[in-house]
């Protein structure tokens, strides 16, 4: 394909060069540029500028600053620029945003050192992606400025993954130890027994590709700042009759999964494992009223949400009220008000 007619570019080397970009700018169909985790100067974006059908820029984790992103002020056609953990200040966004007004999608988060960024790129390139909350443009608009990034850390654990001292710097630098949230889709027991390296895991979302062993699961017993677990319905039930030794778990999701395709998830394992829940929910699973009402009698949990179920019957849901007058439970996120 000449390259006149490529339409969207991302760079994998580690640091680009004025002469690529100067190439991109005879790319007369080019909407779309990533440049991602590489080592990008602030006077480069001015050749960037040049591309003057550019409406996509990815510029994450990148050493770009305001007097970078000053070069893009004006441009023409440009409606989405992403700069997480980046240099730049909301004062360089709202620069921005005044001079561009067809720009409608801006996000930006502010790293607090260069040695920051090369922690967080380094534990990519380990298998450990990180990621952190950004600011929008709406919050632009906020009295008083931009609100604090409510959930610092979010990471996701990739294939390849081995937590060693590397480990451990990296969240030194980061600020550790922050409530972090971890995304798990890979089986290798090695990696869940190391899930112990990472300081202070709030929330842990499991999707799965293959099966774990119960081996694999029971090292997630040993998180004890684990507040919130999101698992599929196929669970192992000696996995779940242990939870109550996660003792400050307050939230459980509960979800349908095609891997793990049962009629309904094992309740009687949760029942005999004497968790006391602050929020039970179940997303997509085939219930009956014995499985709603045996969940209504033990009180596990102070409220319980149907999501998406099937088999959740008025009848049952009336039930579990009668069963534990404490218990809200409802479908969705809001409340349905049923007279008993």
């Amino acid at each position: 394909m000449p390259t006149e007619e490529v339409a969207k570019v991302w760079f994998g080397t580690q640091m680009v060069q004025e002469a690529e970009v100067k190439t991109l700018q005879q790319c007369r169909l080019l909407t779309e540029l990533g440049l991602s985790m590489l080592v990008i100067s602030d006077p480069l974006l001015a050749e960037v500028a040049k591309i003057k059908t550019l409406e996509t820029l990815v510029l994450n984790t990148t050493p770009v600053s305001d007097a970078g992103i000053a070069h893009l002020q004006g441009h023409p056609a440009l409606l989405s620029i992403r700069l997480g953990d980046t240099f730049v200040t909301t004062a360089g966004v709202r620069q921005l945003a005044q001079a561009t007004p067809q720009l409608k999608g801006v996000t930006w988060s502010t790293v607090e050192s260069e040695k920051m960024r090369q922690a967080i790129i380094g534990a990519r390139n380990g298998g450990l992606m990180i990621s952190r909350d950004v600011h929008s443009l709406r919050d632009l608009s906020t009295p008083g400025g931009p609100p604090p990034l409510n959930d610092p850390y979010r990471l996701f654990i990739t294939r390849g993954w081995k937590p060693n001292e590397e480990t451990r710097e990296v969240f030194g630098v980061l600020g550790a130890p922050a409530p972090v949230s971890v995304n798990l889709n890979i089986t290798d027991e090695a990696a869940w027994e190391s899930l112990a390296f990472l300081p202070q895991i709030d929330e842990l979302k499991i999707q799965l590709r293959k099966r774990a062993s119960e081996a694999t699961w029971s090292h997630l017993l040993e998180i004890k700042s684990l507040k919130r677990l999101s698992i599929p319905e196929g669970t192992p039930g000696a996995f779940l009759r242990q939870l109550s030794q996660v003792a400050g778990l307050q939230q459980l999701v509960v979800r349908k999964d095609a891997l793990f395709f049962k009629d309904a998830p094992d309740i009687d394992a949760l029942v005999q494992s004497g968790v006391k829940l602050e929020r039970l929910e179940l997303v997509g699973c085939n219930l009956t009223d014995k499985i709603i009402t045996k969940i209504a009698a033990a009180k596990l949990t102070k409220e319980f949400v149907l999501r998406g179920c099937l088999g959740d019957s008025d009848e049952a849901l009336q039930k579990a009220r009668q069963l534990d007058p404490l218990l809200h439970i409802h479908r969705g996120d809001k409340p349905k008000k049923t007279t008993i």
